[in-house]
C-alpha cells in the first residue's frame, strides 16, 4: 500500500527465553486481569529483588519452527515462490506465511492476523516479537494478542525473526534477525491496507530486545516505523547481558556477535539501546541508541517478582534514562506476577495504551546512527563504517532554518526541505557544527528547483557549494570546526 506519512510537529535463551513447551500456555482468547498491572513512579530499588549469580541459558537448538494446532502442521513446509500463505484451520483471519528475504537469503516465517474490517479501510498493525528460544507460535500459545487485535479491527504480525546461527529463535537483536523481521512487516504493509501512522510494537524478553533495537535503528518514514512501543522485560544492553551470563551463555553471545564485547564492542553496542557500566547503571555520555526515541512513546514493563533480576535492573535503567533525557512519552508499568512470562502482561491494557498514539516525526532530537541509511529526514553516508555517526538536529519552520550540530563521522547528509517543513523561498538558513575535523561534511538538499542567487557563510559570500540542475540538488561543504551559519538565498 502507499505510504501516508505525516511530517511535523530471551536471553541467549533461558532467562529471556523459555521454550514454548516450558511456558505455561495461555489460550488465545484468555485475558490477564487488569489489576495485575500497576503504574509505578520510578525505577525499582535493587533491594526489592534478590540478585542471582551468573545467568545460565537454555541453549536448546532444537526448537521446532513450525506451528501446530490440534496435531496439524500449520506453517508452510516449503516455499515454491517468493512467498506462500496457509490459513490456520479453525481460526478465521489467521494465516501462516513464508517469504524469501533477498538481503539475508533466508526464509522468514510469520503469523498474520487479518481483521474482519472492510479491505479498503486502513487499520493499525501490531507487531509482536516472541521470546527467545520460542517460535513465532509463541503468540498463539502464550498471549491473547491475536484475539485482542481482531476484536479491535487491527492487523497483527508475529515474525520469527530468524537468526544467523542455531538456535535461530534466540538471536535477540542481531541485525540479521532485524532484517528478517522487517521483511515480514514490509510484506504486510505492501499487501494490506495498513494505517502507516499506527504501526505498533510489543516484545517480551529476547523479543523485547529485538523490539527496542529495531525502534532505534529503523527510522525511515518511507518504511514501517513504530508509532509506539511496549518493552516487556527486554534486554537493553547486550554487553551487560554478556557480563552477567554463565560460560555457556558467553560462548553463545561470542558466536552470535563474532566475539566478546571487548573484541567487537560496536557489534554489541549497535544491537543495544543503552550502555551500562560495571554496576549495571547507564553511562553518562555513553553510546545510547535510545537517543533515537525522540519521536517514540515507550512503555517499559516488568514484574516486580520476575526472577531475572538483571533484566529488571536493565529495564529500570531504560526507564530512568528515557525519563531524564526528554525523548518521547515514557511510562513504567509493573505487575506482581511470580515468574518470567508473557502472562505478567495485560494484552488489553497494552493495546489500549498503544491506541492513543499516532506517528509524528520530531522537529528536533539527537541521532546516533550505526550505518548508511535513512534516519528520519536524513540519508546518511558515513566517513567510516563500523562505528557510530551522530548529529543533533533542530527544525524551525517559522524561521525557515535547519540546525545540524555535533556532526561526527558524517561524510554526507541528504534531506528534502519540503519534507522537513522548510522552504527555499525566499531563503534557507543552515547552522552547522562539526565535532571532528575529517576533511569536511556535506549537506545535500534534494528537490531544490533552482540554484541560489547567493550563498553566505557567516555573512560572507562563499563558493563551497554546488548545484546540479538536472537532479535539483544543492550541496554545501563545511570543513571547519565550530558553529557556522549558512544562508541560502533564492
Amino acid at each position: 500500500m502507499g505510504r501516508n506519512r505525516r511530517y511535523g510537529a530471551g536471553a541467549a535463551l533461558g532467562l529471556l527465553a523459555l521454550a514454548i513447551g516450558a511456558c505455561s500456555p495461555k489460550p488465545p482468547d484468555s485475558v490477564v486481569t487488569p489489576s495485575q498491572t500497576t503504574t509505578t513512579p520510578g525505577p525499582i530499588p535493587a533491594s526489592q529483588a534478590t540478585q542471582p549469580g551468573p545467568m545460565a541459558w537454555n541453549l536448546n537448538p532444537s526448537v521446532d519452527l513450525t506451528v501446530y494446532r490440534n496435531g496439524q502442521i500449520l506453517a508452510p513446509l516449503s516455499v515454491d515462490q517468493d512467498w506462500s500463505l496457509l490459513p490456520v484451520p479453525g481460526y478465521p483471519g489467521w494465516f501462516n506465511l513464508s517469504i524469501f528475504v533477498p538481503e539475508t537469503q533466508d526464509t522468514e516465517l510469520f503469523i498474520l492476523g487479518v481483521p474482519s474490517t472492510p479491505a479498503n479501510i486502513p487499520a493499525p498493525l501490531l507487531t509482536v516479537f516472541h521470546q527467545s528460544n520460542a517460535s513465532h507460535g509463541d503468540v498463539i500459545y502464550n498471549t491473547s494478542f491475536l484475539a485482542e487485535t481482531q476484536a479491535r479491527g487491527w492487523y497483527m504480525v508475529a515474525p520469527l525473526a530468524r537468526g544467523p546461527i542455531a538456535p535461530e529463535t534466540a538471536a535477540f537483536s542481531h541485525k540479521v534477525s532485524q532484517v528478517n523481521a522487517r521483511a515480514a512487516m514490509r510484506w504486510v504493509v505492501d499487501h494490506y491496507p495498513i494505517d502507516s501512522d499506527r504501526i505498533y510494537g510489543v516484545g517480551f524478553s529476547g523479543g523485547g530486545a529485538l523490539a527496542v533495537s529495531m525502534a532505534s535503528r529503523y527510522l525511515d518514514p518511507r518504511e514501517p516505523m513504530f508509532a509506539a512501543l511496549v518493552d516487556h522485560t527486554g534486554v537493553v544492553d547486550m554487553a551487560d547481558a554478556y557480563q552477567f551470563s554463565d560460560a555457556a551463555g558467553q560462548a553463545f553471545f561470542s558466536l552470535l556477535y563474532g566475539g566478546a564485547p571487548s573484541a567487537v564492542p560496536f557489534e554489541f553496542a549497535s544491537a543495544s539501546v543503552l550502555q551500562l557500566d560495571a554496576n549495571h547503571l547507564w553511562v553518562a555520555g555513553g553510546k545510547h541508541m535510545a537517543a533515537n526515541y525522540a519521536y517514540l512513546p515507550v512503555q517499559v514493563f516488568y514484574s516486580l517478582q520476575d526472577p531475572q533480576f538483571h533484566l529488571i535492573q536493565q529495564n529500570s535503567q531504560l526507564f530512568d534514562w528515557l525519563s531524564i533525557h526528554g525523548t518521547g512519552p515514557v511510562q513504567l508499568n509493573t505487575s506482581n506476577y511470580a515468574g518470567h512470562s508473557w502472562a505478567a502482561l495485560d494484552e488489553f491494557q497494552v493495546c489500549d495504551w498503544l491506541s492513543g498514539y499516532q506517528l509524528q516525526l520530531p522537529l528536533s532530537g539527537d541521532l546516533l546512527m550505526d550505518r548508511d541509511a535513512r534516519f528520519l529526514y536524513f540519508d546518511l553516508v558515513q566517513d567510516a563504517p563500523g562505528t557510530f555517526s551522530k548529529v543533533q538536529f533542530s527544525l524551525t519552520p517559522l524561521s525557515n532554518s535547519l540546525s545540524l550540530l555535533g556532526l561526527s563521522n558524517v561524510q554526507r547528509l541528504t534531506a528534502s526541505p519540503s519534507e522537513m517543513g522548510l522552504s527555499t523561498a525566499p531563503g534557507l538558513t543552515l547552522h552547522m557544527q562539526l565535532e571532528t575535523s575529517d576533511g569536511g561534511d556535506v549537506v545535500r538538499f534534494r528537490d531544490v528547483l533552482a540554484a541560489p542567487v547567493a550563498v553566505l557563510r557567516d555573512g560572507v559570500a562563499n563558493f563551497s557549494w554546488t548545484y546540479v540542475p538536472g537532479s535539483q540538488r544543492l550541496e554545501v561543504l563545511e570543513s571547519s570546526l565550530g558553529v557556522h551559519d549558512w544562508t541560502l538565498q533564492f
